[in-house]
C-alpha cells in the first residue's frame, strides 16, 4: 500500500494461481522434491496447495525413461517433520498417468495427524505398490482405509507401517481386504504390539502368495503353530522372509514351532532373530546349549536359499545339529554369528564336514566371535565345492584372528571363485604377511572382489602389488578396498594396481580416510582406470593431506571418460574433506566458463550430468562448486 507495507492477498482465480507457481516452479534451481516443498511452505505465495503436487508428478514422470512408474519421496532430510495438506494423498490421482503400473511413494507426515484423512486416492491400473505411510499412521487403529482392495490388478504390495499400532484384528482385517491376486507382500511393522498369536496373522494372509516379507520387531507375539495344528502360512510360499529382533516373548520352542510347520514347496528362507534373547537361552542370561539343534530337521527338501541371523546364545552343540540337516540341494547358505561368544572352532568344523557339495553362494559372518581361530576356518576347505561361486567372510574384530587364519583362508579359495569378499576391519593382530598371502592366492578369473582392512595400521601396500602379479586384477568387474586408517601404506603399491586394473570394471569404491601417504600419483593413476564401462565410483580421501589441486584433472577427465554411454544412471561419490592443500579457489570455481581454474576444469562432466544420467556427491568441507547448483542430481 502507499505507507510502504504489504500484505497477502488471495488470488480466487485458479489459473492467476497456477501461472504463479509455475513461474515459482521454473525459477528455482532445486531438487525436485525440495522445490515441492519449498512451495507448499511459500507462505507468500498463496497457492491451492495442489499446484506443486502436480508440477511435481509431471516433473518426475518427465525424467523417467519408464513411463509406467513413479517414484516420489517426500521425506526431505532435515525437513523430517514438515506437515503436508491431506490433499497430497487424496487429490494427486488426477495427475498420475493412466497407463501407470508402479508407484513407490514415501509419505511425510500430514495435517491430520498421525492417520490417513480417508483412503488414497491411488489408480486402479496399478500392479505394484511400495508405500511408506510410517509418518502420517502412528495415531490410526485401521489399515483398511489404505484403499488397497479397490485394487484388482495388483500383484506386488510393499508397505511400511512402523509406527502403527494394531492387534490381531487390525491385520487379520488388512490381510482379508488386499486383491485377492497379490502374489508378494512386503510388510514392515516395527514396534508394534502385534497380535497375541502370530498364526493369527498367518491364516489372514492371501492364499496364492508366493512371496512374503515380515518384519515383526519387537512384537509381544510367541506362538506361530495353533496347539495341536500346524503353522497358517499360506501352501504355495516359494519365499519367506522373517525378521523378528527383539521380540521379548519369542523362544527357542516357538521358533522349532515355525520351522516344523513351514510349507512344503518353499524355496528361499530367511529369519532373523538377533537380539531376540530368550531364544535358547535362560531368561535372556545364560546359553542352554542344544536347544536349537532339531532347527533344519524338517526343512522342506527343495529349499535352495537359507539365511540365518542368529542371537549370542548359538552354542556349539547347535550348530552341530544345524549343519546336519542341511538340505541337500542347498544353492545359498548365509549363517551370521556375529557376537558369537559360546562357539567355537569344534562348531565350525561340524559345518564345514556338513556342507552341501551343491553350494553356489557361501556367506559366513564371525565378526567379535573370538573363541573361533585359523583351525576352526581351515576345516570348512573340505565342504567348499567346485560349484561355489560366491564367498563372502566376515571376521571384522575378532582378537583370535591371526596371520594363520588368513593362511587358510587364502586355502579356501578356488579357481571357479567369481566373488570374493574378506572383512578384516580392526583384526589387530594382523599382520601385513597375513593380507599379502590372502591376495596371493586370489584367483585369476575373479570377478568382483571387496577387501576390508580398515584399522589394521600395520598393513602395507605389499599386498596390492600382489593382487596384480596373482592375474586377478585383469578380470574383476567390481572392486572395493577400504584401507581407512592404514597408516603404513605408501603409494607404490596402489599406484601399480589401479595401473594393472583390466578394461571389464564397472564398479570401483575406495576409501583412503586417514592413510597419511597417500599422494596425487595414486589419484591419477586412479583416474586413468575410469572408462566408459564405469557405472559406479567413490573415493574417500578425508583427511589426505599431501593430496593437492594436481591430482584433480586427471581424474575429472577420467570422470569425463566414464560418463559417456549409456542410459543407467551412474552413481559418483567424491570426499575430499580435510585435503588442505586443494586451495578453496580451485574448488568454489567449478563452473561451465571456458575459463575455469585449469586445476580442475569440471565443463565436460557437468554438461554431461545435466542429462540426469548421474547422480554426483561431492564433499569439499564447506566450499560449493558454483557450476553444479542447477543440478537435480547433485548433492554437496
Amino acid at each position: 500500500n502507499n505507507n510502504g507495507n504489504s500484505k497477502r492477498v488471495q488470488f480466487y482465480h485458479f489459473r492467476i494461481q497456477e501461472l504463479l507457481a509455475a513461474e515459482s516452479w521454473a525459477g528455482m534451481e532445486l531438487p525436485t522434491e525440495k522445490k515441492a516443498e519449498m512451495m507448499v511452505r511459500n507462505t507468500d505465495l498463496v497457492q491451492t496447495g495442489l499446484a506443486p503436487l502436480r508440477f511435481l508428478i509431471q516433473d518426475k514422470i518427465a525424467r523417467q525413461v519408464d513411463q509406467g512408474r513413479l517414484e516420489l519421496n517426500f521425506r526431505i532430510p532435515g525437513q523430517e517433520n514438515l506437515i503436508y495438506k491431506d490433499e497430497l494423498v487424496t487429490e494427486w490421482e488426477q495427475w498420475f498417468p493412466r497407463d501407470l503400473k508402479v508407484v513407490s511413494a514415501k509419505l511425510p507426515m500430514l495435517a491430520g495427524g498421525q492417520r490417513l484423512p480417508r483412503s488414497l486416492a491411488l489408480p486402479s491400473t496399478l500392479e505394484d505398490i511400495d508405500l511408506d505411510v510410517s509418518k502420517c499412521i502412528g495415531k490410526q487403529r485401521d489399515l483398511t482405509n489404505l484403499g488397497l482392495n479397490e485394487k484388482p490388478s495388483l500383484k506386488r504390495l510393499a508397505v511400511n507401517i512402523d509406527s502403527f499400532f494394531g492387534n490381531g484384528d487390525t491385520f487379520r482385517n488388512f490381510f482379508t481386504s488386499l486383491p485377492p491376486g497379490v502374489t508378494s507382500l512386503d510388510l514392515s511393522a516395527v514396534g508394534n504390539s502385534g497380535p497375541s498369536v502370530a498364526n493369527d496373522v498367518f491364516g489372514a494372509m492371501p492364499r496364492g502368495l508366493q512371496e512374503l516379507s515380515l518384519n515383526m520387531s519387537k512384537w509381544h507375539s510367541h506362538d506361530f503353530v495353533e496347539e495341536g495344528g500346524d503353522c497358517r502360512l499360506p501352501e504355495n510360499l516359494k519365499k519367506l522372509r522373517l525378521t523378528m529382533r527383539r521380540m521379548p516373548s519369542l523362544t527357542g520352542a516357538s521358533l522349532l514351532g515355525l520351522f516344523q510347520g513351514l510349507p512344503r514347496g518353499l524355496e528361499e528362507l530367511s529369519v532373523d532373530f538377533r537380539f531376540s534373547f530368550r531364544v535358547n537361552s535362560k531368561n535372556g542370561q545364560r546359553a542352554t546349549p542344544g536347544g536349537l539343534k532339531t532347527l533344519t530337521e524338517q526343512l522342506p527338501s527343495g529349499l535352495k536359499h537359507l539365511a540365518l541371523v542368529f542371537n549370542r546364545f548359538i552354542c556349539d552343540e547347535d550348530l552341530i545339529g544345524i549343519a546336519e540337516h542341511l538340505p541337500a540341494n542347498l544353492k545359498t547358505l548365509k549363517l551370521d554369528f556375529r557376537y558369537e561368544k559360546h562357539l567355537t572352532d569344534c562348531g565350525i568344523k561340524a559345518l564345514g564336514e556338513h556342507l552341501p557339495q551343491s553350494l553356489e553362494q557361501l556367506d559366513l559372518k564371525f565378526a567379535l566371535s573370538h573363541r573361533i581361530t585359523g583351525e576352526g576356518l581351515s576345516a570348512l576347505k573340505q565342504g567348499l565345492g567346485i560349484n561355489l561361486r560366491k564367498f563372502s567372510l566376515d571376521l571384522s574384530g575378532m582378537e583370535s584372528v591371526k596371520d594363520d587364519a588368513l593362511d587358510a583362508v587364502g586355502e579356501l579359495l578356488h579357481s571357479g571363485l567369481e566373488d570374493f569378499r574378506l572383512n578384516l576391519k580392526n583384526c589387530r593382530h594382523v599382520t601385513d604377511t597375513g593380507i599379502t598371502v590372502v591376495c596371493g592366492k586370489l584367483p585369476k578369473g575373479l570377478k568382483s572382489l571387496d577387501l576390508d582392512i580398515s584399522g589394521i595400521h600395520v598393513a602395507t601396500d605389499n599386498a596390492f602389488g600382489v593382487i596384480v602379479s596373482s592375474g586377478a586384477a585383469t578380470t574383476l568387474e567390481s572392486f572395493s578396498l577400504d584401507c581407512s586408517r592404514c597408516v603404513s601404506i605408501k603409494p607404490d603399491g596402489l599406484v601399480k594396481l589401479f595401473q594393472g586394473m583390466g578394461t571389464q570394471l564397472q564398479s570401483l569404491v575406495l576409501n583412503f580416510e586417514g592413510c597419511a601417504h597417500i599422494n596425487d600419483a595414486v589419484v591419477i593413476a586412479i583416474g586413468g582406470t575410469l572408462h566408459s564401462r564405469i557405472r559406479r565410483f567413490g573415493l574417500g580421501a578425508t583427511g589426505c593431506n599431501l593430496l593437492t589441486h594436481k591430482c584433480l584433472e586427471p581424474l575429472s577427465e577420467g570422470l569425463c571418460r566414464a560418463s559417456g554411454v549409456g542410459k543407467e544412471k551412474q552413481d559418483i561419490k567424491i570426499c575430499f574433506k580435510g585435503c588442505l592443500q586443494v586451495p578453496t579457489t580451485d574448488v568454489k570455481d567449478f563452473d561451465a566458463d571456458d575459463s575455469a581454474p585449469e586445476a580442475f576444469s569440471m565443463k565436460a562432466l557437468r554438461d554431461r550430468l545435466m542429462t540426469d544420467q548421474a547422480e554426483l556427491s561431492l564433499n569439499f568441507d564447506q566450499r560449493l562448486l558454483k557450476g553444479f547448483r542447477a543440478l537435480p542430481t547433485v548433492s554437496f
